[in-house]
Parts: C-alpha cells; structure tokens; sequence
C-alpha cells in the first residue's frame, strides 16, 4: 500500500488520521511541524502528504509551494487540511499547490476517499 506523510500540529487529530489511514493498510509517518515535513519528504518520498494549513515553523502553504517548485517533489499529491473554509483560502490553498483541499472538521471516510483518489496505485 502507500507511504503517506500526515502533517498536523494537533496530536490528538494527528492520532486519529494515523489510525484510519493505517487502519485502511496504508504506512505512515506523522509529523507536526513545516520543517519536518521538507526534512521527511526528503529522506523518505513519500507516495502522498496530509498537510495542516497551520503548522509551526513553516505553514502549510508555503511548505507545499516550496515542495512543487524542488525536483524531485513537484508531482507529490498534497491533501491540505484545514480550518479555514472562505472561497478565498480554498483558492490560495490550490494557488500554492495542493492537489485538494480538505475543510475540518472531516469523516475519515470522506478523507480515505479523496486519498484513494489521488494515488497513483487507485484508479479513483
């Protein structure tokens, strides 16, 4: 199955998503902050990252801007996860990047799906 990076400051959620992914047989790899996210994409290449619109150190936009413009990353699915549900934080979201766009609060179901969707190994 796939190797996804799940990127969210609030332990709790960070938990719950690792469980649902990992329950539909997926690995994973959590992490709570922007730098983390550049230091693990870059060790690990992931197959798909779950990224927080607001992470310390480093947001989520601009983790997933700086992650479409460095070869080897520029094709990576990027899900972002947030809070923020104005028509113009979806745009700026897909601005930066992000292959979708994920408003909390969320079924995990809903989430596996969109997933699902984009990974290269599932037809939609």
């Amino acid at each position: 199955m796939a190797r996804i990076l799940i990127a969210e400051d609030d332990d709790d959620l960070r938990e719950l998503i690792t469980f649902k992914i990992e329950q539909a047989g997926h690995t994973t790899t959590p992490v709570g902050t922007g730098p983390e996210v550049l230091d693990q994409v870059a060790a690990d290449r992931p197959d798909l990252l779950l990224l927080d619109v607001t992470l310390p150190g480093m947001d989520g936009l601009r983790v997933c801007a700086t992650l479409r413009e460095r070869h080897p990353t520029p094709h990576l699915p990027i899900i972002l996860l947030t809070g923020m549900t104005k028509q113009s934080d979806i745009d700026a979201g897909l601005t930066s990047g992000a292959d979708d766009y994920v408003c909390k609060p969320f079924k995990p179901a809903d989430l596996l799906d969109r997933i699902h969707a984009l990974l290269p190994s599932h037809e939609g």
